[in-house]
C-alpha cells in the first residue's frame, strides 16, 4: 500500500465534500449568512471536446464575479467568463460562446437527487458563437474561500 496515495485519498474524501458544500451554498445564494465566506473560489480541470481546459470560478453572494475565467492547457491564455449561477451554471465568453453546466455527483452521473456533499465536478456543453456544440466534463481541483486578491488572471474587465 502506498502511504502517500492513501493519505491523499483520505484528505480528499474528507475535504472535498465539505468544500463542495461551501461552494454550492454560495452559488445557490445561501452564503449570505455572516458565518459563510463572502468570496468562494472553485478551480476545475477537464475537457471541452477533446481539448484539456482549466476553469476558475469566483462567486460572491451567489453571483459569478470577475476574474472568473478558463483557459486551454495548450496555450494558457485566460478567457474571461461572466454569467449566472444556480443549479445550472450559464457562463458566457466575450465572444458570445456559452457553457451550460450542471453539477456532477459521485458515480459519474448527473442526478439532482445527489446530496450536496457528493458533488465532484461539472458536466454540460460549450456552444460556440457559430452554433457548434461540444461536451464539457470538469472535475474539482479546489473549492474554498478565495483570498483577498483572488487570482492572477489577466482578464480584461
Amino acid at each position: 500500500i502506498n502511504l502517500r496515495s492513501t493519505m491523499l485519498t483520505v484528505k480528499f474524501a474528507v475535504f472535498l465534500p465539505l468544500a463542495t458544500m461551501v461552494f454550492l451554498a454560495s452559488v445557490s445564494g445561501l452564503a449570505d449568512s455572516p458565518a459563510s465566506p463572502d468570496l468562494v473560489r472553485a478551480d476545475y480541470e477537464g475537457t471541452l471536446g477533446s481539448n484539456r481546459i482549466q476553469m476558475t470560478l469566483l462567486v460572491q453572494h451567489g453571483k459569478l464575479i470577475s476574474p472568473s475565467h478558463y483557459f486551454y492547457q495548450k496555450d494558457r491564455t485566460d478567457i474571461p467568463l461572466s454569467g449566472t449561477t444556480g443549479t445550472t451554471l450559464i457562463l458566457i465568453e466575450p465572444s458570445g460562446s456559452t457553457f451550460t453546466l450542471k453539477f456532477k455527483g459521485n458515480g459519474n452521473k448527473e442526478d439532482h437527487s445527489v446530496t450536496l456533499g457528493d458533488r465532484v465536478g461539472l458536466l454540460g456543453t460549450w456552444t460556440g458563437n457559430d452554433g457548434m456544440t461540444y461536451p464539457v466534463a470538469l472535475g474539482v481541483l479546489f473549492v474554498g474561500p478565495a483570498p483577498a486578491e483572488p487570482s492572477n488572471c489577466h482578464c480584461p474587465e
